[in-house]
């Protein structure tokens, strides 16, 4: 027989339990509505510091801008001019290849700073 001690640690003793859904299950419940999301998107709508927040969740229009042709053109017309390839401007950037070959072909991300760094450098 156990002492009310013992009796007291055995029901209070807890037991990790670990459940797995499905991926199917996940998708129904990630798809029940739940009030917490409302109360987060209500506040994030009131808050006027997150207006870049409310705009992104309102927008449709998500695309990324990437690095204009034009400039693109003339930062390869600056580097060919100079003498230089594509990997002896990266190395001096301390940047992949990769990066510059993508600028030039306008493919890349617009990066501002970057495209300023990669002119001064250029220009010098």
């Amino acid at each position: 027989m156990l002492s009310n001690n013992d009796q007291n640690r055995h029901c209070t003793d807890s037991v990790p339990i670990i459940i797995r859904f499905s991926n199917k299950k996940k998708k129904e419940l990630a798809n029940i509505d739940n009030p917490l999301k409302k109360v987060v998107k209500e506040k994030f709508a009131k808050n006027k510091n997150n207006m870049n927040t409310l705009k992104l969740e309102n927008s449709e229009d998500l695309k990324h801008n990437y690095v204009p042709k034009k400039i693109a053109k003339e930062l390869q017309q600056m580097r060919s001019a100079k003498g230089w390839s594509q990997k002896e401007l990266a190395n001096k950037l301390r940047i992949k290849p990769q990066e510059i070959q993508l600028i030039e072909q306008g493919k890349a991300i617009y990066n501002k700073q970057m495209i300023s760094k990669i002119k001064r450098k250029l220009s010098s």
